[in-house]
């Protein structure tokens, strides 16, 4: 069984709520917490060093990219830098690569089973993780996937990129590993600072 501390269970309705509800027990995570808002969450991430954000969708995204953008824009690195999961019981072509150029750090889609999903989990943590910031995206590196998508925006040769290596540690949460910028980079939201590891 695993051992991950928290899950916050991003949950749109009662059933998403109580689908993660019962996936999170069942991959061992020690505490699940209801999204109250991104302050109540912040303060969480004050006492345990990695936090999961869970998210359910049946197609509708609306929500979900704000919610999305409102964490990938705290200035506090545990938040901004959160594995954020998405469980998709539908992987439509279309839907996954939506949830792609939202951000998710990974996608998972039926069957869930524990024993497939809490190694893919678990890879979130401890090990080096690439973020690419550009004009219209905040997330993990997922060029090889936009590459295979038709009609993938995430990235474009001619414009500029930030990236950001991090590592999110079991102890003592996200450590900034490099931060180093190509190009130019159009201003959005970022509120990074490379000397800290919180």
């Amino acid at each position: 069984m695993s051992s991950f501390d928290v899950a916050t269970n991003m949950g749109g309705n009662d059933a998403q709520i109580a689908l993660i509800n019962d996936l999170a027990r069942d991959l061992g995570f020690r505490q699940i917490t209801p999204y109250l808002n991104l302050l109540a969450v912040e303060e969480l991430t004050r006492k345990v060093p990695n936090n999961f954000f869970l998210f359910a969708t049946d197609g509708e995204l609306g929500q979900i990219k704000s919610q999305i953008q409102n964490i990938r824009n705290s200035s506090r690195p545990r938040v901004r830098f959160s594995p954020l999961i998405c469980f998709v019981e539908v992987p439509l072509p279309m839907l996954i690569s939506q949830c792609i150029q939202i951000g998710f750090d990974d996608i998972l889609t039926l069957p869930w089973d524990p024993a497939q999903m809490v190694p893919r989990l678990r890879r979130q943590i401890n090990a080096p993780i690439t973020f690419y910031e550009t004009s219209t995206y905040f997330g993990p590196d997922r060029r090889r996937f936009s590459q295979k998508r038709a009609g993938s925006t995430i990235y474009k040769k001619s414009q500029g990129y930030r990236r950001i290596d991090i590592r999110r540690d079991p102890v003592h949460g996200v450590q900034i590993l490099g931060d180093s910028t190509v190009g130019h980079v159009a201003k959005r939201h970022s509120h990074l600072s490379t000397n800290v590891a919180i």
